[in-house]
């Protein structure tokens, strides 16, 4: 293995108190994001109508959002799709708005398209890119089996990490990747940004990212403790351990984060959320793999110390 760190002694656990500071401070900070703004919920949770439209020339956002409303167009989203798209609109519709039961897609299309060039070509031609339709009741049971998704990995991972290593390794593991996952939730809720299908997928691939590093440190640490019966107390252990798998962190994490940018940078509008959740799960789980997982433990083993004594 390539190796960027020659012999570091790095003393990790000792700088825990900051980490318990910064990651309460995180978790404090999407709580309140969460809880205030909550999660922008895409077409495939909410329900509804979502039109991606191409203008010839730059729109005037206002101007639009007023000839829909008049067509009876009613709780509409609007919203460019940046800077180098200046003349796309992604226009979603919350709830099925159509006055006949029986209107198809193509009739939904066919009304907001008569909205938008009522008044002649203001702003060129107008083309529809996408589509989309989810119905309420869809997307409320989308949204149910996301969560069932991600609690099921959650306790799919305690019992697997309790029968490889010990109960109180597989309650780090969760503590890690629940760590990750709200993190990268509040970002989504302090950025408004839409949460969807493809997002719940990128909070799955985080833990399995975030849990392969928390194994491969726990295993170091196992090995030292049994293999090598190192006598020194679990801190020094768990340091010795941290530093030992240094190098194999940082070359993945950075490898990974490479292609995730790019994928952010160069992929476009459709997966662009989807590597905004990858980029900040792969910086903040390669953080909690180090500053929470061993230190939980570790704090567990203080606690029982203290109630049996």
């Amino acid at each position: 293995m390539l190796q960027i760190f020659s012999s570091p002694r790095y003393d990790f656990l000792g700088k825990r108190v900051y980490a318990y500071v910064l990651s309460g401070t995180l978790i404090l900070a999407s709580l309140v994001a969460l809880w205030v703004q909550g999660l922008n919920f895409g077409v495939d949770f909410r329900g509804g109508t979502e039109i991606r439209i191409r203008f010839s020339e730059s729109p005037d956002v206002a101007q639009l959002r007023s000839r829909l409303e008049g067509a009876r167009l009613n709780d509409i989203t609007l919203q460019r799709l940046g800077e180098k798209q200046d003349n796309e609109i992604l226009l979603r519709l919350g709830g099925r708005e159509l006055d006949d039961p029986g209107e198809d897609l193509g009739d939904v299309s066919k009304r907001v398209l008569d909205a938008v060039r009522m008044g002649g070509e203001t702003w060129g031609q107008v083309e529809v890119r996408s589509l989309d339709y989810v119905g309420p009741s869809v997307g409320r049971e989308l949204r149910n089996k996301a969560i069932l998704a991600v609690v099921g990995s959650l306790i799919g991972i305690l019992l697997y990490l309790t029968f490889r290593f010990e109960t109180k390794y597989g309650l780090s593991a969760v503590v890690t990747v629940a760590h990750d996952g709200l993190v990268t939730l509040g970002l989504f809720a302090i950025t408004q940004r839409p949460f969807d299908l493809t997002v719940v997928a990128a909070l799955l691939t985080i833990v399995g990212y975030s849990l392969n590093d928390t194994i491969v440190n726990f295993d170091r640490v196992r090995e030292n403790l049994r293999v090598r019966r190192m006598s020194a107390p679990l801190e020094q252990v768990m340091n010795r351990s941290l530093n030992e798998t240094l190098s194999r962190s940082v070359v993945t994490s950075l490898t990974t984060l490479l292609v995730v940018v790019s994928l952010y940078v160069l992929g476009g509008e459709r997966i662009n959320n989807f590597a905004f959740a990858l980029m900040v799960g792969v910086i903040v789980g390669t953080y909690s793999t180090i500053y929470i997982s061993c230190p939980f433990v570790l704090l567990w083993d203080k606690m029982r110390s203290r109630r049996a004594g």
